[in-house]
């Protein structure tokens, strides 16, 4: 169990908002939403190519769907796994006056004779409109259940707090200059349990992401890599 950990890794996520069945957020001095621009377009067609660890990722909005009247976007691909790992799941972005939420469906992974599965997810990613210092929060759960005894079912909580660190800045990255960029930080503390024998153990992670309006994301970064914006196309 403790080789497969945080072996999931997304391109603009990187094992920080991995998988809930539950969740609840809140935010601190909500400002007007009136402000809210766009910092993820959404039409189907739209494509983003990033450079994470010396690959290339291509990221395309291929369809939509409405569930329970929201509108969800979903990519043909958003996942980065770790060597040897291959996996299938399927990625949506829904935007709701300036917020922002990702839902991927049940999650199937394969590494060898390893095989297991985690269960599906939505979280809150961004609130555009607040201003800078001001944060939101949130708690999600999920499970990862393995067809092998040698690695036991492990139920995840993570509580997560995002802050607006800058608004309105300029950033070059490869050679571009972007404006009206945001830049954010997601603070996560997760706690791990091992169902079989109650063993639990805990552990803090960051992430920062800078997204610029009418764009997307442009660069994203933790203590260890760097996903960097190549080229995109928007319909």
């Amino acid at each position: 169990m403790k080789d497969l950990k945080n072996v999931f890794t997304l391109p603009f996520f990187i094992s920080v908002f991995l998988v809930t069945s539950c969740q609840s957020d809140s935010v601190e001095d909500v400002d007007s939403k009136s402000l809210a621009g766009d910092y993820w377009p959404t039409a189907i067609g739209n494509q983003w190519i990033s450079s994470f660890n010396g690959n290339e990722s291509a990221m395309k909005i291929i369809s939509s769907e409405s569930v329970n009247g929201q509108t969800y976007y979903k990519f043909n691909e958003f996942v980065g796994v770790g060597e040897g790992i291959m996996s299938t799941a399927s990625y949506s972005l829904r935007k709701e006056n300036g917020e922002y939420y990702i839902k991927m469906d049940k999650l199937h992974f394969e590494q060898g004779d390893i095989k297991g599965e985690i269960t599906p997810y939505e979280f809150l990613f961004l609130k555009d409109y607040l201003d800078i210092n001001k944060s939101w929060t949130g708690r999600f759960t999920y499970k990862t259940t393995y067809n092998s005894s040698q690695n036991p079912t492990v139920d995840t909580s993570v509580d997560y707090t995002g802050t607006i660190l800058e608004k309105g800045i300029s950033l070059a990255v490869k050679g571009v200059k972007y404006k009206d960029v945001i830049k954010f930080r997601v603070v996560q503390q997760t706690i791990e349990v091992v169902v079989e024998i109650g063993e639990a153990s805990a552990y803090t992670s960051y992430v920062d992401y800078w997204v610029s309006k009418n764009i997307g994301i442009i660069k994203m970064a933790t203590k260890d890599s760097t996903t960097e914006l190549l080229t995109y196309s928007l319909k």
